[in-house]
């Protein structure tokens, strides 16, 4: 059961590895139209 379980973790973060430079690209854009936003809602609310 645990040789299993050990297995199944080893394979998912080898995938999320192989994936990570996609997940990283992914939250920054997230992170940057957030950010966008948040400054063109703060310019709005001085002027």
């Amino acid at each position: 059961m645990l040789i299993d379980i050990d297995q199944k973790a080893v394979e998912l973060a080898r995938v999320g590895w192989a994936l990570s430079p996609v997940w990283v690209e992914l939250i920054l854009n997230h992170i940057n139209l957030y950010f966008i936003r948040l400054i063109k809602w703060l310019r709005i609310k001085i002027n």
